[in-house]
């Protein structure tokens, strides 16, 4: 009888897990498009999702997440284009993202709900970056105020930390960027000083290093494995938002 309860146990958090993973891999999939989408000052809502290559409306099963890139082998059903790895990778990422945060906020609806919508912001902002080398200044401003309400809430002081945080990192992007200048952007710099802000100069100074260091990690790998020119530019912003949420999460141990 008791090893028949484990097994049913085993078997509802199997399929809680599941069950998160393919909403946030869906959301993440949303949120992809309407990076996609809004930029171009396109229609999100009424507009059916298409083959960027051969404008063929997608269907249900075009568009599961993560496991119909999988199943078409990376390609599009009906042209065969190849489609970018970036779909799947950022499907998987949302579907963690929220398994963690239905895991660590489980008690609290309320703050299950901010974080989700918190870290929906983050996921909008690496997944434009990612596309266009841009960080929307409204959603950097959206970030901010977000950020502030995450002190309140964990019951941070805002003391000479934040501060600290903020002209600190300001002034690393604006150095790094002055020696390098094709290194880091404006939108880079800026969400550098809001991750300051909200972690400090000493927990932000590590988000900073560890998205160079996935950075780097992805330098290489474009590289051998697809040959990728090591001059090539990258989106640093989504590095940025994943070490944040690593570090904030304290899934990454200082």
């Amino acid at each position: 009888m008791r090893t028949l309860y484990m097994k049913g146990c085993v078997c509802m958090n199997f399929i809680y897990y599941a069950y998160l993973f393919f909403i946030g891999s869906s959301f993440a999939s949303f949120y992809y498009l309407l990076a996609a989408r809004i930029p171009r000052r396109e229609k999100v809502v009424w507009t059916r999702s298409k083959c960027e290559s051969c404008h063929t409306r997608l269907g249900f099963w075009d568009l599961f997440p993560v496991f119909s890139y999988f199943y078409l082998k990376g390609r599009c059903r009906y042209c065969g284009h190849s489609l970018s790895a970036a779909y799947c990778i950022f499907e998987l990422v949302g579907g963690i993202f929220f398994i963690q945060n239905g895991l660590h906020y489980i008690t609290s609806p309320r703050m299950f709900l901010f974080y989700m919508f918190l870290y929906s912001i983050l996921f909008l902002i690496a997944a434009i970056d990612q596309q266009y080398f841009i960080i929307p200044d409204s959603l950097q401003v959206i970030l901010f105020l977000l950020l502030l309400v995450d002190r309140y809430l964990s019951g941070a002081s805002f003391d000479k930390s934040c501060l600290y945080g903020l002209v600190g990192m300001f002034a690393v992007g604006f150095l790094a960027s002055a020696m390098v200048p094709e290194g880091l952007g404006g939108g880079d710099i800026k969400l550098m000083s809001l991750f300051g802000l909200n972690l400090g100069f000493y927990n932000a100074s590590f988000v900073l290093c560890f998205a160079a260091l996935l950075g780097l990690l992805s330098i290489s790998f474009s590289h051998f494995f697809y040959k990728r020119n090591l001059s090539s530019p990258i989106p640093f912003g989504p590095f940025l938002v994943i070490s944040f949420w690593l570090i904030k999460e304290g899934i990454l141990q200082l």
